[in-house]
């Protein structure tokens, strides 16, 4: 199983659902993105940034304590997620020293609660 946090995120479109985020080229997770293959996405709640950093640093079992489930096609999603989102790459091209990955939306869940946000260096919450 591969965990990644991503601070490239976006909405690409709505008709068809697609989304956009980037992955440095010399990661080792680059290679498993390739056109066609599944992936999840779980959108963090507010004060969840120690998950965050977690996904972020290089360690053996991102996943080892932290509560998740797999889908049937054994992509994993983390049990608090704000939502989940089920995708397949639709695309996957070198930019830069990035991988640009758009992702077509199979299915998304979602539920009530504020999102982690990441703002100018730090995790911090929007206003109302």
């Amino acid at each position: 199983m591969v965990g990644l946090t991503i601070n490239s995120f976006a909405s690409l479109s709505l008709s068809p659902p697609l989304i956009l985020w980037s992955l440095a080229r010399h990661s080792p997770s680059a290679a498993l993105f390739a056109a066609g293959a599944p992936f999840g996405v779980s959108i963090l709640r507010a004060g969840h940034g120690d998950l965050a950093r977690r996904f972020a640093a290089p360690q053996p079992d991102k996943f080892a304590g932290v509560p998740h489930w797999r889908c049937a096609g054994g992509v994993p999603y983390l049990d608090e997620a704000l939502a989940t989102l089920s995708c397949r790459v639709e695309r996957a091209d070198p930019v830069g020293d990035h991988l640009l990955i758009v992702g077509a939306v199979d299915r998304i869940a979602a539920f009530d609660g504020e999102p982690l946000v990441f703002y100018s260096g730090e995790f911090v919450r929007l206003a109302a």
